[in-house]
């Protein structure tokens, strides 16, 4: 904005008078980016008031050997100029604010084809949209932070500006209290997806839990339903907030599935419910790498306790612990254990969102 305002400063010197409309043009796009970004209008105003004060100052500083009649006609350009931009931003500003608003229901509708498998080219025209020919799903949750709890910006109006303000509208989103849906036009890096992300859990103060799949746009549908496994997935595992990919949860992904695998696995780890201890060294145990010594010191046992319990499990589970085959056959149970447990399904149920 300072660098727009100080060529219109110059060129308004330059001619004595204002420039021409089209020479506004930069102030027009820059205060229609602030409208769909959420910016409020003061704010976009006040950056036109900065701009134009910096400019007028650089201008002034460059004068010299010149009368005080001069000075008085270049200081009246100038003013006239600042009600100029003021004016060509504000009217900007609204106008742009008012086709955002008024396009906001029916990209709503949009983006509801689109997750219900439907072909949505039609809806997305009458609203001024070109749809990509892929798109990325995103699927999160956010939760607010405990020093935040009261506060808006962890209120789905706060997230859906705060969203707005990184990628701009119209947001093509599902979004509630309970969980969340992003469509990202294209197939960006996961490490872009990753960074908006980053950033809007920064504007909005909250933490974020997401995954990603890329999609055809046709299949969207789809590829939400598995986003969505996917962060049910993550959640009750107890990931932290992060982007996840499928890549990232494919072994739990598949271990996870409803069948008679996930039955046996589940079977497996039965021996140990009447013994939590066990249960509960098994996984320190496990997370440790098996060095004794450190789940020693996490549980506050003796290191031949350690070697004690894993050999209970060995005789109860029939896997030991030490030997590959047993510690791979182990961890995966836990894992089913952890998810069954989590979403509160029973052996052989279907999945279930959570």
């Amino acid at each position: 904005m300072v660098e727009a305002c100080l060529r219109l400063s110059v060129s308004t010197l330059e001619l004595g008078h204002l420039p021409d409309d089209g020479d506004f043009t930069p102030v027009r796009v820059l205060a229609s980016r602030g409208a769909r970004s959420g910016e409020r209008i003061d704010h976009v105003l006040s950056q036109c008031h900065r701009a134009m004060a910096g400019a007028r100052e650089i201008v002034l500083e460059q004068t010299i050997d010149v009368t005080v009649d001069s000075l008085r006609t270049r200081a009246r350009l100038l003013l006239s100029l600042a009600e100029r931009v003021s004016e060509v931003a504000s009217a900007s500003y609204v106008a742009t604010a008012t086709t955002v608003e008024s396009t906001a229901p029916a990209v709503v509708h949009v983006v509801d084809a689109l997750l219900a498998g439907r072909d949505a080219t039609t809806l997305a025209a009458r609203c001024g949209l070109v749809l990509a020919d892929q798109h990325t799903v995103v699927a999160f949750t956010a939760a607010r932070r405990p020093a935040d709890l009261s506060a808006a910006r962890g209120t789905v109006p706060g997230l859906e500006r705060a969203l707005v303000a990184e990628l701009g509208a119209p947001l093509l989103a599902r979004l509630s209290p309970r969980q969340c849906t992003l469509l990202l036009p294209g197939s960006p890096h996961i490490d872009e997806v990753r960074s908006h992300l980053d950033r809007v859990s920064g504007i909005a103060d909250v933490d974020i839990t997401a995954t990603a799949v890329p999609a055809q746009t046709g299949d969207v549908a789809h590829a939400a339903d598995q986003a969505h496994e996917l962060l049910v997935l993550a959640r009750h595992l107890g990931h932290a907030p992060d982007l996840y990919r499928l890549a990232d949860l494919a072994l739990e992904y598949q271990l996870t599935r409803p069948g008679p695998a996930r039955d046996r696995l589940l079977e497996l780890l039965g021996p140990l419910e009447a013994a939590p201890e066990l249960l509960e060294t098994l996984e320190v145990h496990i997370d440790n790498d098996l060095n004794r010594q450190r789940t020693a010191r996490k549980l506050h046992l003796h290191p031949n306790t350690v070697d004690y319990r894993m050999k209970r499990v060995a005789q109860l589970t029939g896997c030991d612990p030490v030997r590959a085959s047993g510690r791979w056959q182990l961890r995966s149970a836990l894992v089913v254990r952890e998810f069954v447990r989590g979403t509160g399904q029973a052996a052989g149920g279907p999945d279930r969102d959570a």
